[in-house]
């Protein structure tokens, strides 16, 4: 049944004669981008060409990758140019999407809106598939408690108001200094300044270290590492409330971002489209895949859609760095992420250094000065030796990618080369385009021929169905085909 309906999507949307139409404002905009990005690839030559040839960057070589350390730097930048004409352009997003929770920086597709004539940006989906588009862009979740802190017996008591303050109250008792897992991937610790402040300490681990359940009366070993948030409150003992996720904020955030680090036409009211035409001019987030991963996007959702190189060639625009992230980061100055590796602002310069997917070797330049050891430039290299999977990718490495806005109106299915899921249990694609070839060379003979079928973590769970009982009679009870081991991607380039 998912096999068929998915497949139904597909072949009931309209084929596309041409690339992906472009307003007059984005037009203007990769026109712009084109004389720009052209100058500064081109005068990043020498400097990158100096780069590759730096005794630092030929130890990184001599340690990572024999068998190209002792290329000319000449030789290295045609291997880097040859990569990045045939790198997928690629959009993580989640298999099922509650359209009333969608949060700002989120993917915008779904498989669920598949039956479209469009590949979605976030903007559109929320104003297509939300019932309330005007409650998505406001939305703000609170939490309510009150703490209190008794120096005396070294005891913090946090009370829950779930419905707010004037509710009922549920009363938790921590000992300062011990850790508690209130979820397997989570360890939090309470300590008190003895001045009227708590403050909440917060690590994120795997489940496996804590294999444990929340259990108010049972401690977990800290943790050892920094921890990742550090959130200081009032310890009076009165209902206080917060907001754990402000929307409004994100929005107005990732508008802003798309306005002055892409130039992008402002919405007539900051942070909340009114139309559809205006949502129309803002991209679809993608990445380039520098780094050869074969589950696509996998941080931004357990489904990745691979973009035709071809028919986003024109209207793709390319930063050196996650904008989301300089945003946050860097131009909002607000704390940032404590898990990002470190890296230098000053590197990058909003909208002056944008690059497109002809003119690009800039990027490497600044993508190394802000990233420094974890740059996409490092990584490339490492991920190219020897058989693929052979080096594995450091979780430092998952950020150093080239963002790609994706602009203008993408049909589909011509706009998308293939869809796949990262589970690696079973594979699947959607290739549209007669006599084309996917990435694993094999011929396609009809419009949307469905090579590769996985069944997604969220409908997977919602049947029942777990590895251990999807066997091979399973899979053809479901159409999904054969098994096979092969990786999701065969590394050649999309036509």
């Amino acid at each position: 049944m998912i096999v068929r309906l998915l497949r139904l999507a597909l072949s009931s949307l309209p084929a596309a004669l041409s690339d992906a139409v472009l307003t007059d404002w984005e037009q203007k905009v990769v026109s712009h981008v084109e004389v720009v990005a052209q100058e500064l690839s081109e005068a990043a030559v020498p400097k990158l060409l100096a780069k590759l040839d730096s005794t630092s960057f030929r130890e990184y070589l001599d340690q990572c990758c024999p068998s190209v350390s002792r290329l000319s730097s000449q030789e290295l930048l045609e291997q880097l140019t040859r990569h990045l004409e045939a790198a997928e352009v690629v959009s993580g997003f989640p298999a099922v999407i509650d359209p009333a929770q969608m949060y700002p920086d989120s993917a915008g597709m779904s498989v669920d809106y598949l039956n479209g004539s469009f590949f979605l940006n976030d903007w559109q989906a929320v104003l297509l598939h939300s019932r309330d588009p005007a409650a998505v862009w406001r939305n703000a979740s609170m939490q309510f408690e009150d703490v209190s802190c008794d120096m005396e017996k070294q005891v913090v008591s946090v009370g829950i108001w779930p419905r707010g303050c004037n509710d009922q109250r549920v009363v938790q008792n921590f000992t300062m200094g011990a850790c508690y897992s209130p979820v397997k991937t989570m360890v939090q610790s309470y300590k008190c300044d003895g001045a009227g402040n708590a403050t909440r300490l917060v690590w994120l681990v795997n489940g496996n270290d804590t294999q444990r359940e929340w259990t108010l009366n049972e401690t977990v070993p800290c943790p050892h590492t920094d921890p990742i948030d550090a959130e200081t409150v009032k310890a009076d003992g009165q209902c206080h409330g917060s907001a754990i996720q402000n929307s409004t904020q994100g929005w107005v955030m990732q508008d802003q971002a798309e306005v002055s680090e892409y130039g992008l036409k402002p919405f007539q009211k900051q942070g909340a489209p009114s139309s559809l035409d205006e949502a129309a001019e803002r991209p679809v987030y993608s990445l380039m895949n520098n780094n050869l991963i074969d589950q696509g996007s996998p941080i931004y959702g357990d489904v990745s859609a691979v973009f035709s190189s071809k028919y986003i060639h024109g209207g793709a625009l390319l930063s050196a760095v996650d904008t989301g992230f300089v945003e946050t980061c860097c131009l909002e100055k607000r704390s940032c992420f404590p898990w990002a590796p470190q890296h230098d602002c000053k590197a990058v310069s909003p909208f002056k250094q944008l690059g497109t997917m002809k003119h690009n070797k800039h990027l490497f330049l600044i993508n190394e000065d802000f990233w420094g050891p974890a740059s996409t430039l490092r990584s490339i290299f490492r991920r190219m030796e020897g058989d693929w999977g052979a080096q594995p990718l450091p979780g430092t490495n998952f950020l150093n990618y080239f963002e790609a806005a994706v602009l203008g109106q993408l049909k589909a299915p011509a706009s998308v080369a293939g869809l796949k899921d990262w589970q690696p249990m079973i594979q699947r694609k959607f290739v549209a385009g007669v006599g084309g070839k996917d990435v694993c060379g094999t011929t396609l003979s009809e419009p949307g021929e469905i090579l590769h079928w996985s069944v997604p973590n969220t409908l997977r769970d919602r049947f029942g169905l777990t590895p251990s009982t999807v066997g091979e009679e399973e899979r053809q009870g479901f159409g999904l085909g054969a098994w096979s081991e092969q990786p999701a991607f065969c590394h050649q380039a999309f036509s």
